[in-house]
């Protein structure tokens, strides 16, 4: 974080234009003002034409940037560094969080951004979010790059990982990370990995989606409560990037999604896995007749409650009061057990 007082700077910088001239700029870019106000409004304020305020706002910007303070240079030679250290471009958003800490003190970065000729911003458009760069070619650079990692996203069909990216278009990581911030249909995953914003892996609408991508993060089995307590902790990730403003996961609806979703099998007493681990539905009960039948020839009871243990996480004894089942099963005299007839 720069450590800059802003506001003084502003101050000494405007002492060089007519008070008009000032309250034109203050009140064109929310300095000191509870909103940014448009030409006609100030243009009415003062009684002249909107294209008259327009024109006080750039003659004024011109002779701000003729008449550079010692303490503007210093925010100019600091803002182009901490630009080049980002590859020389860098999303408007986050331009504003790491150069001032305070929000307020962020609409004073930026009209010391406009001031200076040699940063150039870019406004939003379907390809890129707004963001500012030390020189044009990296303007052009950004939407190349972009453009083309978004075709390759689409024919593969998913996403794609930092060093993926950097071997489809071999960059400095940092221009590419640069480039991934301001692309609008790019964005990463809770896995870390970059696809499409509106891919439900990536930008999740739906409830159980939620669920499976906290599973998949997590990489074992959780209970629901669990689950909705990992979505609610998600959510304002979620929401950042695109998703419609979420509500509070309810474990009770949760485990509902849970239960109704093939993806999911019950692997213990509210424990959820995903069914892609290889985790098979089904009671205990069932469970035994499928490792019997895989099997293809009787098991001992230990065998049986260590293949059952491999799917579920019960009790063992939980295990053996369902192979008692005589209906479903029978003890053989060599003490190994199979299906009853």
């Amino acid at each position: 974080m720069i450590s800059i007082d802003y506001r003084q700077a502003q101050k000494e910088i405007f002492q060089i234009l007519p008070s008009r001239s000032q309250d034109v700029l203050r009140r064109r870019f929310q300095l000191d003002y509870p909103h940014r106000e448009t030409l006609d409004t100030i243009g009415r304020d003062l009684s002249v034409t909107r294209e008259r305020v327009r024109q006080i706002e750039e003659t004024s910007l011109a002779k701000l940037r003729e008449a550079q303070t010692p303490q503007a240079k210093e925010i100019r030679k600091a803002f182009r560094q901490y630009l080049n250290e980002h590859g020389g471009l860098r999303r408007e958003e986050y331009v504003l969080e790491d150069l001032a800490s305070k929000e307020a003190d962020r609409l004073y970065v930026r009209f010391f951004l406009v001031l200076e000729p040699d940063f150039f911003d870019t406004k939003a458009d379907e390809l890129v979010y707004p963001f500012w760069a030390t020189e044009e070619k990296n303007i052009e650079l950004a939407h190349k790059v972009v453009e083309q990692l978004v075709k390759e996203i689409e024919k593969r069909h998913q996403s794609l990982s930092e060093e993926e990216i950097v071997k489809i278009y071999p960059a400095e990581e940092t221009v590419i990370r640069s480039c991934l911030e301001v692309a609008r249909q790019i964005e990463r995953g809770i896995d870390g990995g970059y696809g499409l914003a509106d891919w439900p892996e990536v930008c999740p609408q739906r409830l159980k989606d939620k669920a499976y991508l906290v599973l998949k993060e997590t990489e074992q089995p959780l209970h629901f409560m669990k689950v909705a307590e990992l979505i609610n902790e998600f959510n304002p990730r979620w929401e950042r990037i695109g998703c419609r403003r979420p509500r509070q996961a309810l474990a009770q609806t949760v485990h509902n999604e849970l239960i109704r979703d093939p993806r999911f099998v019950l692997v213990g007493r509210g424990l959820y896995a995903l069914r892609e681990w290889g985790y098979q539905p089904g009671t205990v009960k069932d469970l035994i007749v499928k490792v019997l039948k895989e099997a293809g020839q009787p098991l001992t009871r230990e065998e049986i409650v260590d293949r059952v243990l491999g799917q579920r996480f019960v009790k063992e004894t939980t295990i053996l009061l369902n192979l008692s089942s005589r209906d479903e099963f029978r003890r053989l005299d060599d003490k190994t057990y199979w299906l009853a007839e």
